[in-house]
């Protein structure tokens, strides 16, 4: 992941009009990668949520296991290919234990 982000961080658009890294880092590696490569946030932001809310959220989204999009099932698109919409899975991970957790 490391190098994905740092090749697109460095692109002319992000050197001129900066960038914002959503969910990243997550590991205290990562974060030592970035400090590593020179790269350093203006603004940190913490978004803070109930449990509850944060399991109900993500309990709406599905997986389609062969492209790998995810859906919010409270939000489809109107014309949703109805062969998409039968194989959608529930996300593995999207587990109250595995939230709390997080």
């Amino acid at each position: 992941m490391i190098p994905i982000v740092n090749s697109r961080v460095q692109q002319t658009d992000c050197q001129m009009q900066g960038f914002v890294l959503d969910g990243f880092p997550k590991t205290l590696n990562q974060i030592k990668a970035l400090d590593d490569l020179k790269i350093k946030p203006n603004v940190i932001l913490a978004l803070e949520t109930t449990n509850e809310l944060m399991f109900e959220r993500v309990s709406f989204r599905k997986i389609d296991p062969i492209t790998g999009e995810t859906f919010d099932t409270n939000n489809l698109p109107e014309k949703m290919d109805s062969q998409i919409l039968t194989r959608l899975q529930v996300i593995p991970l999207n587990n109250m234990e595995v939230l709390q957790n997080r």
